[in-house]
């Protein structure tokens, strides 16, 4: 907005140089303002959406791997997924080390049953990019699945260990004790997801305290 400053300035000169009357003022103006309208009227049809705009960008950038990228993402949380697993793909072919869009190809894959391909693109994920939480997050949900209860607490801890924040961290590693029988400990991490959820009730809070004070 700052740049076009100096151009606005070099047009109002120009107008005034060109000007010999108001007349010719609002002629001028008028001849002006009829094409930026439309123009302005023709831009808001891409930014009718998240998805609208992202893909105007791409349009204009279609190498940039953020784009497809970010337009990933507003795919995923509308559930197109065949959309999102296309930009995904697409991100990574523009930047073949972006492990965010990895990890987040692989969750949709594995939802659709295409494990290998997305334990692979995990394994390269972490190789890529070792403080990625989410990514250990995510193979942890396959390896879980898998049956690999282990190693996939050891996944859902390195994903804590990294963004303590990490709420499906929390969580999943919850599961997990459930699975090993290990229900103080399933307790605390369903706790601690609850404290950071930020829309959780907490009478369910309160409830899981009450539980953890009766099995003491």
């Amino acid at each position: 907005y700052l740049a076009i400053l100096a151009p606005i300035a070099l047009i109002v000169l120009l107008i005034d140089r060109l000007a010999k009357g108001r007349k010719t003022y609002a002629v001028i103006i008028a001849c002006l303002s009829v094409p930026l309208a439309y123009g302005a009227y023709a831009r808001m049809e891409e930014w009718r959406s998240s998805e609208a705009l992202y893909a105007s960008a791409i349009r204009l950038s279609p190498h940039e791997a953020v784009l497809h990228y970010n337009l990933g993402v507003e795919y995923s949380v509308q559930s197109p997924w065949d959309e999102a697993i296309g930009s995904y793909r697409n991100a990574i072919e523009a930047d073949p080390a972006h492990s965010s869009a990895m990890s987040n190809l692989a969750v949709l894959l594995s939802a659709r049953g295409e494990t290998e391909e997305a334990r692979t693109l995990l394994e390269k994920a972490i190789a890529l990019n070792p403080k990625n939480a989410n990514a250990f997050n995510n193979r942890g949900s396959i390896l879980l699945d898998a049956g690999q209860v282990d190693a996939a607490i050891a996944d859902f801890q390195k994903a804590i260990a990294l963004d303590d924040a990490n709420i499906k961290a929390h969580r999943n590693l919850g599961a997990a004790y459930g699975k090993k029988g290990m229900y103080r400990e399933r307790l605390l991490q369903f706790k601690r997801a609850l404290e950071l959820d930020t829309d959780a009730d907490p009478e369910e809070i309160r409830k899981i305290e009450r539980a953890l004070q009766e099995g003491e």
